[in-house]
């Protein structure tokens, strides 16, 4: 009979701890292998910012030239974004994801697949 009593008490104290965390991810702390990009890090925040002013550029800019630009003008930006585009796909090769269940997914196997099965295309013909 007390065995029982302690395994509650047990299982109590545990779900007060777990109330005291609740579901705040930021209370643990992951270690990604060498390599692999935190997909809520700095690094990713600042990357993909710098994508996005590249597709605003590739909006706004290249209509406008195609449409009302003489034939020559000076093609070093249209190469910068282009090779920008091409290292965002290899980033995005190394960039953990956040599996189904919430879980953070550090695995180099899984990250690939899980890019090839998704984005790759899409980012591969947006680079051609």
């Amino acid at each position: 009979m007390k065995e029982s009593e302690a395994a509650e008490d047990t299982s109590e104290t545990l779900d007060e701890e777990i109330l005291k965390f609740g579901n705040d991810i930021t209370s643990f702390k992951i270690i990604f292998p060498y390599g692999v990009i935190n997909p809520y890090g700095s690094f990713r925040f600042v990357w993909n910012t710098l994508i996005g002013l590249c597709l605003f550029y590739e909006a706004i800019i290249f209509p406008f030239r195609f449409c009302f630009a003489e034939s020559e003008y000076d093609y070093w930006m249209d190469i910068v974004v282009d090779c920008l585009f091409l290292t965002d796909i290899v980033v995005n090769f190394l960039t953990a994801f956040e599996g189904e269940a919430g879980l953070i997914i550090i695995e180099r196997r899984k990250i690939v697949l899980n890019y090839l099965s998704r984005w790759f295309i899409v980012d591969f013909l947006g680079c051609i």
